[in-house]
């Protein structure tokens, strides 16, 4: 197979492409170890043999890839919620945007857990359960360093990533810090300084009750 698009995102092991914002645009391409000679913004020609790996479609056994053109400008993120993409659960309206880079927001998404021993962890936009993963970047790591190590419950304002699948179910897998978007910390309020007058001028503090001499004539 050939095919020809914009790199938007690269792995340890390969990279994505994606020629369009519509459904069904994007592809992971899978070189192996070693370096992965594709930059973001590259328009890229690739061959190779289309290979289900567990349920990810990619291009495998790659036997060329040709850099078109570099600096490209990106697709925008397709917007999508986390009830499309689902959690535990193969669907044609999630795998219309398997390799594509999407972002979820709604009112705020909620990352409901800490990561599993996996990577994975769960997140909802208020529409229904799907996950991030740590396909193309330690995102638990971030999140820790970011937010605290219990970071259970913590909102934000969106997640952006690429569409991948594993573990039976489509997830979204961030590629670094600036696809989380977190919302406006509120500056501190400052409670007001009241100024009270005692009113105690000409008293006899000879006379006057101890209590009052402590406070108001030493």
């Amino acid at each position: 197979m050939k095919t020809s698009g914009s790199s938007y995102s690269s792995t340890h092991h390969g990279f994505y492409v994606q020629d369009s914002d519509t459904p069904f645009s994007g592809i992971y391409v899978y070189v192996g170890t070693g370096n992965v000679a594709v930059t973001e913004g590259d328009l890229v020609e690739v061959t190779g043999y289309v290979y289900e790996y567990w349920g990810l479609t990619e291009i495998s056994y790659v036997t060329s890839t040709t850099v078109l053109s570099s600096g490209n400008a990106l697709y925008d993120p397709v917007p999508v919620t986390t009830a499309q993409l689902g959690y535990y659960a193969c669907t044609v309206e999630a795998e219309q945007y398997e390799a594509m880079l999407v972002t979820v927001s709604g009112g705020g998404v909620t990352i409901s857990s800490t990561a599993d021993y996996y990577g994975e962890i769960p997140i909802d936009d208020g529409s229904g359960m799907s996950a991030m993963d740590d396909h193309n970047w330690d995102v638990s790591t971030f999140l820790e360093e970011s937010i605290g190590d219990d970071y259970a419950n913590y909102v934000v304002t969106s997640i952006t990533g690429t569409v991948t699948y594993s573990y039976s179910t489509f997830e979204i897998a961030p590629r670094n810090a600036s696809d989380f978007v977190f919302a406006p910390t509120p500056a501190p309020t400052r409670t007001p300084v009241v100024q009270v007058s005692l009113g105690l001028s000409g008293i006899d503090c000879d006379e006057f009750d101890q209590t009052v001499y402590d406070e108001a004539c030493d």
